[in-house]
C-alpha cells in the first residue's frame, strides 16, 4: 500500500506515513491509504503543515519544550506529538552531563542525536532516534 499523500510505500498496520507524517485511519474508509502509487494527490499539505515549526521549537530545552507541549496540546498533532517525545527524552538524556566523564561522553552522543532529530523535524519526517526512538512516554 502506498500515502495517498506523498506516494511513498507503507507497512501493512502503519498509523503515519513515515515520509510525510499524514495520519492514516482505517476506519473511515482507509483514509491515507491508497493501494496505487499513483493515486495518491499532489497537494502536499498534510495533517502538520503549520506545525513543523512547533516541532522544532520542541527540541529547544526544556523551555522550548514547554512551549510546543503547551501550543500542541488542542491540536493534539501526531507529528508534534512525535518530536516532543523525543526532545522529552533527549532533555532528560542530557541531565546525565553532570556526571564527570562517562556524562560527558552521553552527552556528545545526545547531542548528535539531536541534531539527527532537529533535521528530521525540518524535513517534515517522523525518523525514530536510534537506541531512544522506540521508548514511548508522550503518545
Amino acid at each position: 500500500m502506498f500515502c495517498q499523500y506523498c506516494g511513498n510505500e507503507l507497512k501493512n498496520g502503519s498509523k503515519f506515513c513515515p515520509s510525510c507524517g499524514a495520519k492514516l485511519s482505517e476506519e473511515s474508509g482507509r483514509t491515507g491509504y491508497s493501494d496505487n502509487r499513483s493515486n495518491y494527490s499532489d497537494n502536499k499539505s498534510t495533517s502538520f503543515q503549520g506545525n513543523d515549526s512547533l516541532a522544532i521549537v520542541g527540541y529547544i530545552t526544556w523551555i522550548g519544550f514547554f512551549i510546543a507541549l503547551i501550543m500542541n496540546r488542542e491540536e493534539n498533532n501526531d507529528f508534534v506529538n512525535f518530536h516532543l517525545n523525543q526532545a522529552l527524552l533527549l532533555n532528560i538524556g542530557f541531565l546525565t552531563s553532570a556526571i564527570p566523564v562517562i556524562g560527558w561522553i552521553i552527552s556528545v552522543i545526545l547531542f548528535i542525536f539531536w541534531v539527527m532529530a532537529v533535521v528530521s523535524a525540518a524535513q517534515k519526517k517522523m525518523t525514530p532516534l536510534p537506541i531512544i526512538g522506540d521508548i514511548h512516554i508522550i503518545n
